[in-house]
C-alpha cells in the first residue's frame, strides 16, 4: 500500500471524510478502539491507524506500537484528540461524550 507524506482523504459511502492525523474509533474483532490515522490509500478505502489501549479510564500509547491498516468502513467514528493527564502526561483522557457516542454506535453492530 502506498505511504504518503501528504494528508490523503478518503471518503466512504457515508460521505464521512477522514484525514490523516485524526483520532477514530474502530471496529476490529468486535471491539472498539481509539487510534490516530497515519496514511491513508483512497484506492483500497484504507486507512493505516496506531492504536491506543485502553487503561482503566484512561489510555496510553502502547509501549509497542500497535499498527494496522483497517478498512474505512470498520470506523465507527471521528473522536476529538486525546488530553494528555496525570503527572507526567503519559496518560491520555477521552471526551466522555466521545466514549459513549462510540458505545452506542457500537451497540447498533
Amino acid at each position: 500500500m502506498p505511504k504518503s507524506s501528504v494528508p490523503v482523504q478518503v471518503v466512504v459511502e457515508t460521505n464521512d471524510i477522514y484525514h490523516v492525523h485524526e483520532y477514530i474509533a474502530a471496529n476490529y474483532m468486535n471491539k472498539w478502539y481509539i487510534g490516530q490515522i497515519k496514511d491513508a490509500d483512497s484506492e483500497d478505502n484504507t486507512a493505516e491507524v496506531s492504536f491506543i489501549e485502553t487503561k482503566k479510564a484512561m489510555f496510553q500509547w502502547p509501549a509497542r506500537h500497535d499498527v494496522i491498516w483497517i478498512d474505512i468502513s470498520s470506523v465507527l467514528c471521528k473522536v476529538s484528540d486525546p488530553k494528555p493527564s496525570g503527572k507526567s502526561k503519559h496518560m491520555l483522557v477521552m471526551n466522555p461524550n466521545n466514549i459513549k457516542k462510540i458505545e452506542e454506535i457500537f451497540g447498533k453492530l
